[in-house]
């Protein structure tokens, strides 16, 4: 039994391999081939719906898409169908589906194809020919379209319009108007159609307008033309009116109603409605006729016959008249008279007097007369003017001529006439006129007649005027300034008998005068001051004329009093005043004159002047003289001045600089007591002063670092000369403080440095050594560096402000010593037994000790020796050194390292290792060593 069972366990281990070997063999076997696949299209989306039968081995399915232009596209799904969405639009695909497993992709089925629906059509476009309604509907063809339908559908029109074909435009004709059409293009491909996807519309013209009615109001050049809206997209209406001429007149409106105006007197009009789209022009409706007024009546005249108060009318023939009226109505319309004619013209008779009457002519006509607009006018003759009267004024020989108004009069006319032949006259638009220029001494005849635009009515009855005396003419007066004398002489005015000459003032309360049957009279004894008017006066038979023209005198003016006179101290002017002087005054003159006679004058319109260009240091007398066009016054009291004294001039300053006190020269001046010199700084602050009574004077005590004005004052009675002119003295700079010295002790310079010094414009800096040695800097700053300094010296430091003139003080010394002189003539000696080095050298200058150092680059230890004189001992130094020797020098503030390279070389070391080998055949040893 245990055999047995061991047997079968080996067979059953057998077939299980062998099953596993088959299954596996089937994993690594490739699917079978898909079958019965087909394809199906959805037109609206444009998905291919892929469907096979399951393949044997597949676990799931590969779907490979191509077009003819190389697009590529896929689907993969476990089950016997997929979709493929996406599809490009009008293109013939070809379709395989493969089967997978985990392992292989199986063989490709039998390809099938399948033709997407068509692209849509663009472009479209359409334009429509107005006279026929006719559509040209083109566009783009889309792809895969093999032919087209174009339709255009309206709300309002219940038929649909459309045309096939295979192209890509076509007409569609016979279209209704008044309609607003959506275009679609619709491509049909080998399976699907597709519609076009913009929204192109139509609009077909706008149908004719009806019931169209036109009324016509008389007395305008406008008709009211109404109708019934047009079916359609209407944009606005066109009115047209048409005359038998030809001439057209046109108006646009959005509504259905609408004015057209301007149309012409004595016509007949055509009139038609056109509706008009934004493409189009619908056709025109009906045509009504109408006719206009006649037109009115043109160039009316009217040419009055004023004797007889009759008018002759005249016109130009009108268009569309069958006769005339010519009326003369008033203001309030009233027809006053009238007359008919077939021809151009007509008589209107028995016009009233004095009246402005408008004449109108109207054209009558079948339906409507003209208007009575044209007009003209006519001013029948005034009426007699009543009531004349005549007086004279004496004083102006004026007559003075008064009437009563006459009815249609603008305007009268005055005429006078002397018994002598001589006419004058006066017009004016009121009952009364002036004749101003009557001929003296004779007798008038006056008559009024009355005027408008067109006649003169009748003249009135005359008045008889008699004229005044003539005036007086030829008024001449002449004074004599000394006595104040007048003589008046004139012609003597026709008519006049006897004269009287009058002066009179208003400031003189006195009348003077003188009565002569000549033509001359004197009157003496003037007083000053005065304005005359001159009047001569001519007596007649009935009237006295005095004389017309204005002719005055004025006598020489009066003193001037109250005379005053002030001298405003540094100036070279006096203010004088006065009291005004009586009579007409030009201006005044003011004079100064000294006592060497020289003479300065001034004038002036007013009661004060200025009189300037008085000399220093003189003596003037003062006197004002009022001065008139003719006469020259009297001169008025004499006031005495003096004037201030010269200014010093040609100021000289010397400075003595060490004690600050300063030398003042001056040239003399006119009209000086004595002197002041003065010193001030900037703000005028008085700093010192010195009196002379000659021309110099010293300054002292002058502070240092100032540049001061110094002026000179010359003193005098009254007033003292100006400060104007000046010199200038700049005093010693201050003395520096707060000087300090510091040393670089590697280039032996020494940098000063102070606080700024009052008035230096810049600075010297001195040093001195203890052995005599100078050096110097200078600089605008404060501070200085000085080089080059001798080593191992004590120096003395001072430091001196300076300007353009002096040299200050100088500060208090700083001493400072310089840098140690280098060590020289180092030499070293070597004891070979003990390596022990002797170094000596010659010390510098300014050094107090020393440290010899020597050192090597094998040897890392320093070897030194420390000393106050010229050598040392450095011992036990290792064998076999290289050493550079350096003595440095230490000084009260520096130390100097030697300059000059001295080296020293201890004794070799002792060899070691040494080996001697012998050579048996001949006599040489060879030895070697380290």
């Amino acid at each position: 039994m245990v055999e047995a069972s061991e047997q079968l366990g080996n067979w059953a281990q057998t077939v299980l391999l062998k099953v596993k070997a088959v299954m596996l063999a089937s994993e690594l076997m490739p699917p079978c081939i898909p079958a019965s696949v087909a394809a199906a299209l959805n037109c609206t989306s444009n998905i291919a719906s892929i469907t096979w039968y399951s393949a044997l081995g597949a676990t799931w399915y590969l779907v490979k898409v191509e077009n003819s232009q190389g697009y590529k596209t896929s689907c993969n799904n476990t089950v016997t169908h997929c979709d493929i969405p996406n599809l490009q639009c009008g293109q013939e695909y070809s379709i395989t589906v493969m089967g997978m497993n985990g392992v292989c992709m199986g063989p490709a089925s039998q390809p099938v194809t399948l033709v997407s629906a068509p692209c849509h059509n663009t472009g479209i476009q359409a334009s429509l020919d107005c006279r026929t309604n006719s559509a040209l509907i083109s566009w783009t063809p889309g792809n895969g379209s093999l032919s087209f339908n174009a339709t255009l559908q309206s709300l309002q029109d219940p038929q649909k319009h459309n045309c096939f074909t295979n192209g890509s435009s076509c007409n569609i004709g016979s279209l209704p108007c008044g309609q607003h059409y959506n275009i679609c293009v619709t491509g049909y491909g080998q399976t699907c159609s597709t519609s076009s996807k913009a929204l192109v519309t139509l609009d077909t013209a706008p149908c004719v307008p009806t019931q169209v009615n036109v009324s016509l109001s008389c007395g305008s050049d406008t008709a009211s033309v109404s109708w019934a809206a047009s079916s359609g997209l209407v944009s606005y209406y066109t009115v047209t009116a048409v005359d038998d001429n030809g001439r057209t007149l046109t108006s646009n409106s959005n509504r259905t109603s609408c004015d057209i105006s301007g149309l012409s007197c004595g016509q007949a009009y055509n009139v038609s409605v056109t509706a008009m789209s934004v493409d189009c022009t619908g056709q025109r409706s009906e045509v009504p006729r109408i006719s206009t007024a006649p037109c009115d009546p043109q160039n009316i005249t009217t040419v009055l016959q004023c004797d007889t108060n009759t008018a002759n009318v005249t016109w130009t023939a009108s268009a569309g008249a069958n006769g005339y009226t010519a009326m003369a109505t008033d203001r309030q319309q009233q027809r006053l008279a009238s007359c008919h004619s077939m021809g151009t013209s007509c008589q209107l008779t028995s016009l009233p007097c004095g009246m402005r009457l408008n004449v109108t002519v109207q054209a009558d006509g079948t339906t409507c007369n003209s208007s009575s607009q044209p007009k003209a006018v006519v001013e029948t003759a005034p009426c007699i003017p009543t009531s004349v009267a005549a007086a004279l004024n004496c004083t102006s020989n004026i007559a003075s001529i008064t009437w009563y108004s006459a009815l249609g009069a603008t305007w009268y006319l005055v005429k006078a006439e002397s018994s002598q032949g001589y006419k004058t006259s006066c017009n004016n638009t009121v009952t009364h006129c002036d004749i101003p220029n009557l001929q003296c001494g004779q007798e008038y005849s006056i008559t009024v007649m009355g005027m408008n635009g067109v006649c003169m009515g009748p003249a009135s009855q005359p008045v008889t005027l008699v004229s005044a005396p003539c005036h007086n003419t030829g008024i001449q007066a002449s004074l004599d300034c000394r006595t104040n004398s007048a003589l008046i002489s004139w012609t003597p005015g026709n008519g006049s008998l006897s004269f009287n000459a009058t002066l009179q003032s208003l400031q003189d309360p006195q009348k003077h005068n003188c009565f002569t049957n000549g033509s001359s009279c004197n009157i003496g004894s003037l007083p000053c001051g005065q304005h005359y008017n001159i009047c001569v006066t001519g007596y007649g038979q009935t009237c006295s004329t005095s004389s017309k023209t204005l002719v005055t005198l004025d006598t020489a003016p009066c003193v001037p009093t109250q005379v005053n006179v002030s001298l405003s101290c540094g100036s070279d002017t006096a203010s004088v005043s006065w009291a005004a002087s009586s009579g007409l005054v030009s201006y005044y003159t003011v004079t100064a004159v000294d006592d060497n006679g020289r003479t300065l004058t001034s004038n002036s319109n007013r009661t004060s002047c200025d009189i300037s260009g008085l000399s220093c240091g003189q003596v003037y007398n003062v006197s004002v003289t009022a001065m008139s066009v003719d006469c020259t016054g009297q001169r008025s009291e004499v006031r005495r001045i003096s004037t201030a004294p010269c200014d010093p001039q040609n100021i000289t300053t010397v400075l003595q600089c060490d004690t600050n006190t300063a030398n003042v020269t001056w040239t003399a001046s006119a009209g000086a007591n004595g002197y002041t010199a003065m010193a001030t700084d900037r703000q005028q602050q008085r700093l010192a002063s010195c009196h002379s009574m000659g021309t110099s004077c010293q300054l002292t005590s002058l502070p240092c670092g100032m540049r001061l004005n110094v002026t000179v004052q010359a003193d005098g009675t009254t007033c003292n000369s100006s400060s104007q002119p000046k010199a200038v003295v700049e005093t010693a700079p201050c003395i520096p403080t707060s000087v300090a010295a510091a040393l670089n002790c590697t280039s032996n310079i020494a940098s000063i440095t102070w606080y700024s010094a009052l008035g230096a414009t810049w600075y010297l800096v001195k040093a001195e050594s203890s052995q005599g040695y100078k050096t110097s800097c200078n600089n605008t700053v404060t501070h200085c560096d000085i080089p080059n300094l001798q080593c191992g010296q004590e120096y003395s430091i001072t430091v001196m402000g300076m300007n353009g003139v002096c040299m200050g003080p100088a500060s208090q010394p700083v001493t400072l010593v310089s840098a140690p002189c280098h060590n020289t003539g180092i030499q070293a000696s070597l004891d070979c037994r003990t390596n022990s080095a002797l170094i000596s050298w010659t010390p510098g200058n300014g050094s107090l000790s020393f440290n010899a150092t020597l050192q090597s680059l094998q040897d890392p230890q320093k070897h030194n020796c420390f000393t106050n004189g010229s050598s040392c001992n450095i011992g036990s130094l290792p064998c076999g050194q290289h050493y550079n020797i350096c003595v440095t020098g230490y000084g009260q503030t520096c130390s100097t390292s030697s300059k000059a390279l001295v080296t020293l070389d201890t004794a070799p070391c002792v060899p070691t290792q040494v080996n001697v080998s012998l050579s048996c055949v001949s006599d040489t040893a060879s030895v070697s060593w380290q």
